[in-house]
């Protein structure tokens, strides 16, 4: 996993733009070209679409004793970590619908790019001042054939953030990664967006994956209407057969939430 992440984001603006401080961070060679991968990566969906924060330089430096540094350089569109605004009880439903619509057209557009984030989360989601959902951290990404190559390769490895991963991408069963294990780590994310909380908590590492695979998360509470607790628990299923299959549901039947809701 990289030292060097989209979570060490430094929000301060210079130049119209942010910049990954890596002044005091050193890396691996391996570690740089993983940097360099997620860099391309982020390049192709931000110039195919309008969802994902623009990526504009990677700065690689190295040095004397052949360590080496390296940082990426975004776009400053004025947005905030999607973490931070989360409030201590949750989003009212509005804003909820708002915010899961926008996040579900970006994780579509960047599965029409053949790309599985694995690494769905608030933390990396940013928001403009508009609503606007920016999907940016592009480090466990994978482009899907290389997923469908690397499948059998996947078992016993974990992949992401573990608060937020699916059963399949723990690397505990034998089941296949496909896009639909973010649809997963969208029901985990849309769970918090409404709650406040984790679905699944535990500091025991091995406990929170088992909880992943086999234990369902606790209802959502009785103020969240039942077609959107139907939604999340779609989402939140072991099975990713009983999943939705398509982003394009999951953005109909919000949007159907919202003309109904609101």
């Amino acid at each position: 996993m990289l030292s060097l992440r989209f979570d060490d984001v430094d929000y301060t603006q210079a130049d119209t733009r942010w910049c990954i401080d890596a002044t005091m961070m050193e890396l691996k060679r391996s570690e740089v070209d993983l940097l360099k991968r997620e860099f391309k990566i982020g390049q192709l969906l931000c110039s195919n679409c309008c969802y994902t924060a623009k990526y504009l330089e990677i700065l690689e430096e190295e040095s004397e004793d052949g360590r080496y540094k390296a940082a990426i350089i975004m776009e400053d569109c004025g947005a905030k970590s999607l973490s931070s605004m989360i409030p201590p009880a949750g989003f009212s439903i509005t804003e909820f619908l708002k915010i899961s619509i926008s996040c579900a057209k970006g994780v579509q557009a960047v599965h029409r790019n053949n790309i599985i984030h694995k690494d769905i989360k608030p933390s990396n989601m940013l928001v403009g001042d508009d609503g606007f959902v920016y999907q940016i951290d592009f480090g466990c990404a994978t482009k899907l054939q290389e997923q469908m190559e690397q499948a059998s390769a996947s078992l016993k490895k974990t992949y992401g953030t573990l608060a937020y991963v699916s059963p399949e991408q723990t690397g505990r069963i034998n089941r296949s990664i496909d896009y639909r294990t973010d649809f997963y780590s969208m029901g985990v994310t849309f769970y918090q967006l409404l709650t406040g909380k984790l679905p699944f908590q535990s500091r025991d590492l091995m406990e929170l994956i088992h909880q992943h695979i086999a234990v369902e998360p606790p209802p959502l509470p009785s103020h969240v209407p039942p077609v959107l607790r139907d939604i999340v628990s779609k989402l939140l299923n072991k099975d990713a057969t009983d999943r939705y299959q398509s982003n394009q549901g999951i953005i109909h039947d919000l949007q159907t939430c919202q003309e109904n809701l609101i």
